[in-house]
């Protein structure tokens, strides 16, 4: 007995649902795995993007804290941080906050640049700028008005004192002391400008003394027909090498006629010679 359309078509029908059946799961699933993937994507560019906002900001604030770092500047003179005012404090390079937190501090008396460097608002550079350049008043006489106003001394840099130097404007007791130090080392000084040689010293403290100072007095020799190896090279200006160049010409050849005839050394040049000569004698 065959079997009726009806029924055949029922039969599909029920084969098409089945196999609906079977398969619709799957493709939901597949479906739900490609919506996480895509969310998780998502998500990690999300993330990507936050990373890169951050850097972005984190960029942008230390351009703009390097905008705002300030250029700090030595004190024109020496002074006396107690009569300092906000004006004066801020032309170094504070701000409005910090000089009026200064102030507060000093309004009631320092003594020493100890005390100075311990408020807190005082950045370590402009420490480092003004430390050469104060003084303070003695202990006995904090509450009495006093008249910093002095006469100008003319110093001797090769003849002065360490207090005698530490008149000088920019100069304090750390610079005084290199001063006499590098004096003894060369022997003296020939010129002003030598005491650009010394570490940090800069134009600008330099402009500041030059016509406050100046250079007299003996020099210190070096007698290069007796001085030894160990005797010449502690000169800042000659090295061993030089030295031992000195007296092996000497040794070989005899006692040196003329100063002209170091010039003989492969070691020393016309430059060298210019800047060693004023300390060297026959």
């Amino acid at each position: 007995m065959g079997i009726s359309k009806r029924n055949r078509r029922g039969i599909w029908v029920l084969i098409l649902l089945c196999v609906s059946l079977a398969y619709v799961p799957r493709v939901l699933a597949e479906w739900n795995e490609s919506s996480i993937e895509v969310s998780h994507e998502s998500v990690a560019e999300a993330e990507v993007k936050v990373e890169e906002q951050q850097r972005v900001a984190k960029s942008q604030k230390k351009q703009k804290y390097s905008k705002r770092k300030k250029s700090y500047k030595t004190p024109p003179s020496q002074f006396n941080p107690n009569d300092y005012s906000r004006e004066d404090w801020m032309r170094l390079g504070l701000s409005q906050k910090q000089a009026d937190v200064v102030l507060k501090f000093t309004s009631r008396g320092i003594r020493s640049n100890e005390e100075l460097k311990k408020i807190f608002v005082i950045p370590e550079e402009v420490f480092e700028l003004l430390k050469d350049s104060t003084f303070y008043p003695s202990q006995e006489s904090k509450y009495e008005k006093q008249d910093y106003t002095k006469e100008i001394l003319i110093v001797n840099i090769n003849t002065a004192s360490l207090e005698e130097l530490k008149t000088l404007p920019g100069i304090g007791d750390f610079y005084a002391k290199k001063i006499i130090e590098q004096r003894k080392e060369l022997g003296g000084f020939i010129g002003k400008y030598q005491l650009l040689e010394l570490w940090k010293f800069g134009t600008e403290r330099y402009d500041k003394i030059e016509d406050r100072i100046i250079v007299s007095g003996n020099i210190q020799k070096l007698n290069i027909n007796t001085a030894d190896i160990e005797t010449l090279k502690n000169h800042p200006y000659i090295s061993y090498k030089v030295a031992n160049s000195i007296v092996k010409m000497r040794n070989a050849h005899g006692s040196y006629q003329k100063l002209e005839d170091v010039l003989e050394s492969v070691l020393i040049d016309q430059e060298l010679f210019s800047k060693i000569q004023p300390y060297l004698s026959l």
